[in-house]
């Protein structure tokens, strides 16, 4: 008893009875209160309500589905706006967004205004001002300084229904100058429908002078606000909101009330706007061409400086690049002219190798001559085949030394010249053990796992390691060791795995050199 005490005075409705209070369609009153399902191509697709009831979730009410006054007031304001063509979509959605800068129940505002497509919001910008209409599901700001006279501006009746606006109401000027771009007008509606006539411009503001505008019939609700663009006077683009009136008694006829603004100062303001959006692009990529042109040009400035002195350097004009360069290029510049410098060097030990051969093959050819001038039969006792076998043999140890001499300083530190220690070392000592086989002599090998390599030729490895061994095994009594390893340069912090020396130590168990012998043997 206590609970039904407490529902007194309170407005409590079945969907039944707020259909008919409304005047709206029963079941889809359901629909919009309860949400419903339906088949898609995508499967099935489901709406929920509208909003939620008021007292959905009171525990005093033992139905779900029994509305409150808020309810009721919620449901005439969807009925009204479905009633004048909005679409159920553009009303959800509203009542969406609405309800986050309103709050709960918002469409019970006065703020809501329909031109039967769409639903707009009067934004009010501040206290004491007249605020903007904000299309509420395109979030989009409207002409509202065009569109609020139509929807607001009272249209009085004298006793006999003719319509008549008062002119203290049209504060601005535009109003009262021809062809000012800012026009009203009263057509008269004889019948209301598509095929309706109507009597055109019965009170049309003096702006459109001698002219009136001529719009399509088409049905418009009293109420009801309909949105076209025209062409108006002088044949200018305008934006037209036209609403239907009707005397308070509900007389006849009805009347359709017409604004209209021209659009070309928008348009001209849009074209404006364009002509200097494109023209700051132009500048902008104008801009942007010649910074990337004077960046391509002050970057590859290096690069021609050191063409120009390569060009130098191979028409003999420079021994090596000359020239500031920055500090990406300096390092390449650096080793080219270590090139350079070790191309110079070599090319002065040739000729200082040359030299030498042709001073010490000077004195056997010498002698040879004077041998071969002697005169015949004059009692010399010189054995001339035995004197060109030995100037010739001298000759030929001066030409293979300076020849070992030279190939050896050609290859040192030669760049891309380098030969793999490991397969050289193994094929000797396979060598060496079927030459010193009877001697039974063991050679061990320690290298370490990562490749070692050779600055030089394989000939030159091969004759210089073959010497050593084969006198180790010649000595040896039966062990000959061969260690190898990289000996990183000294000198740099934790030294340097790319520059050093490779030391190869071959020793043997025999009987070795005083210390008096290997001096005269070194």
């Amino acid at each position: 008893m206590s609970q039904r005490h407490t529902l007194i005075g309170t407005g409590l409705y079945d969907i039944e009875r707020a259909a008919q209070l409304v005047g709206a369609d029963l079941r889809s009153v359901r629909r919009w209160l309860k949400g419903y399902s339906r088949k898609t191509k995508r499967g099935i697709t489901t709406s929920p309500p509208l909003w939620q009831l008021q007292y959905w979730d009171d525990e005093r009410i033992g139905s779900d589905y029994l509305l409150g006054f808020k309810d009721l007031m919620e449901l005439r304001v969807v009925t009204r706006f479905i009633e004048q063509g909005v679409p159920l979509q553009t009303v959800r959605a509203t009542i969406d967004i609405a309800r986050e800068v309103i709050g709960p129940y918002p469409l019970q505002s006065k703020r809501f205004l329909t031109d039967g497509r769409g639903i707009f919001m009067d934004a009010v910008e501040g206290a004491g001002q007249r605020g903007k209409l904000l299309d509420v599901r395109g979030r989009q700001f409207v002409f509202g300084s065009v569109i609020r006279p139509s929807l607001f501006d009272d249209v009085e009746f004298d006793a006999q229904g003719r319509p008549q606006v008062a002119a203290e109401a049209l504060s601005d000027p535009r109003w009262t100058k021809p062809y000012s771009g800012l026009y009203w007008q009263l057509d008269q509606v004889e019948q209301a429908g598509p095929g309706g006539g109507a009597r055109v411009g019965v009170l049309r503001s003096r702006s459109l002078w001698d002219t009136s505008l001529a719009l399509e019939a088409d049905p418009l609700p009293d109420g009801a606000v309909h949105v076209h663009e025209v062409a108006g006077p002088q044949g200018a683009p305008l934006l037209v909101l036209e609403r239907g009136v009707r005397e308070a008694a509900g007389g006849s006829p009805s009347w359709r009330l017409i604004v209209a603004a021209d659009l070309q100062p928008t348009q001209a303001a849009s074209d404006r706007f364009t002509r200097v959006l494109l023209a700051s692009l132009a500048v902008l990529f104008a801009l942007l061409a010649a910074a990337a042109w004077a960046q391509v040009a002050i970057g590859l400035r290096p690069l021609a400086v050191l063409q120009r002195s390569l060009q130098a350097v191979r028409q003999a004009r420079a021994a090596r690049l000359e020239g500031a360069f920055p500090a990406e290029v300096q390092p390449l510049v650096d080793d080219f002219n270590a090139v350079l410098g070790r191309n110079a060097d070599v090319v002065d030990r040739a000729r200082t190798q040359a030299g030498n051969l042709a001073h010490a093959l000077k004195t056997p050819l010498t002698v040879l001559e004077q041998a071969a001038r002697a005169p015949a039969g004059g009692g010399s006792r010189v054995d001339l085949p035995a004197l060109v076998r030995e100037q010739v043999q001298v000759a030929r140890r001066h030409i293979d030394w300076h020849l070992a001499r030279a190939r050896l300083a050609a290859t040192a530190g030669l760049p891309g010249q380098r030969t793999e220690l490991g397969p050289v070392l193994h094929g000797l000592v396979r060598v060496m053990r079927k030459v010193h086989a009877a001697r039974q002599i063991t050679i061990q090998i320690d290298l370490p796992d990562a490749a070692l390599w050779f600055a030089g030729e394989e000939q030159d490895l091969q004759e210089m390691l073959g010497n050593l061994l084969d006198n180790a095994c010649k000595w040896a009594r039966s062990v000959v060791r061969v260690q190898a390893q990289w000996m990183p340069q000294m000198g740099q912090a934790g030294g340097n795995a790319h520059r050093g020396q490779l030391r190869v130590r071959v020793a043997d168990d025999g009987p070795g050199l005083a210390g008096a012998q290997r001096a005269q043997a070194l």
